[in-house]
């Protein structure tokens, strides 16, 4: 990949210094116009720097701005706004999600913990034991999408998310890959909590573009303490299915992540029993259909023996896609075996 810039001294230095960033193929530019003769895969501006061009301006690469809080210029071509100044760790975090939207980066790279693709497009899994049934599935309206579909488990706790990044898409694919990374390094590693999704908030502040943002359901299951935590920021109902009772649904409590201004919302607990199935689901999928089909499903092999195949409950809880929104569907369906 090469990259051309068009930055102040400081940036170059910080880019030049930067482990990660300092890899990559970068040409430094001295105006925008010499842009045109590298032909650039991507084309990294400052605002200040745009100041001198002409109206109605072409770039001649897709272009990332830094710095454009309350600077609107009149450029055409394919070009996303940020209005944080230039950083280095934030540039190295979008590139790399850009290298895995492309295929060139495999998502182990991200944050150093092992992770494994599974079903659907952006979803990915820890590589562990599952100790709970689980089903895992985005199907994305085009080739590429805004859904993922994220587990992570260590020995005491398992953390499922499912989220929906604004739009359809590239964008919305590279803002699902930025959510992945905040989500691996802000959230798994200390658990559901308000500081650690104050810290996601930020991070996809800082990150996205203007006017992105990424709504998202959190369940953490915490098999020591025996509870289940969750949280719904922006997304559909959560909902929960007992043996023998209506469903209990679990709506949003907050805006979701990336809006400015947002307050983080109550995180909810409950007493982790066995039996149930906790679904969860993006805009684009039938919520009705999907629990209309969950009610058909046994967390049992006939023998008796808690159901440990992935395959069954996949085969019984497909997605069903909500005939009056052209959107991504996901899902993410887990079942609490009986001991």
């Amino acid at each position: 990949m090469q990259l051309c810039a068009l930055v102040s001294e400081e940036a170059r230095q910080r880019i030049c210094e930067d482990p990660w960033l300092s890899l990559f193929d970068w040409t430094f530019l001295c105006d925008v116009a010499s842009a045109y003769s590298h032909a650039p895969d991507l084309l990294v501006l400052e605002a200040c720097a745009m100041t001198d061009m002409p109206a109605g301006g072409g770039l001649p690469a897709p272009c990332w701005c830094f710095g454009a809080d309350g600077f609107d210029p009149d450029v055409s071509g394919d070009i996303e706004f940020f209005g944080a100044s230039l950083d280095a760790a934030v540039l190295g975090d979008r590139l790399a999600a850009l290298l895995w939207l492309h295929g060139k980066l495999v998502p182990a790279c991200f944050a150093g913990v092992p992770l494994a693709l599974t079903n659907g497009r952006l979803s990915f899994q820890t590589v562990s034991r599952l100790r709970y049934l689980l089903q895992m599935t985005v199907t994305p309206t085009a080739e590429v999408g805004g859904d993922v579909a994220l587990y992570f488990e260590s020995d005491s706790r398992t953390l499922v998310v499912l989220g929906d990044a604004i739009g359809h898409g590239e964008d919305a694919a590279l803002d699902a890959a930025q959510f992945a990374l905040g989500v691996v390094r802000h959230v798994f590693p200390s658990g559901l909590s308000c500081n650690s999704l104050q810290a996601l908030h930020e991070a996809l502040l800082r990150r996205l573009a203007r006017g992105r943002f990424v709504a998202a359901s959190f369940i953490e299951f915490d098999r020591l303490a025996g509870t289940v935590r969750l949280l719904n920021a922006g997304m559909p109902d959560i909902a929960l299915l007992r043996p023998d009772s209506a469903p209990e649904r679990f709506p949003s409590t907050q805006p979701p992540f990336g809006v400015p201004g947002a307050l983080p919302g109550d995180i909810l607990t409950r007493v982790l029993t066995a039996g149930c199935r906790w679904a969860l689901h993006s805009d684009g999928a039938d919520g009705g259909a999907l629990l209309d089909s969950l009610a058909a499903v046994d967390c049992h092999r006939p023998d008796g023996r808690p159901c440990i195949d992935t395959c069954r409950l996949g085969g019984c809880t497909s997605v069903h896609r909500s005939p009056e929104v052209a959107d991504d569907a996901s899902q993410i369906i887990v079942c609490i075996a009986d001991s």
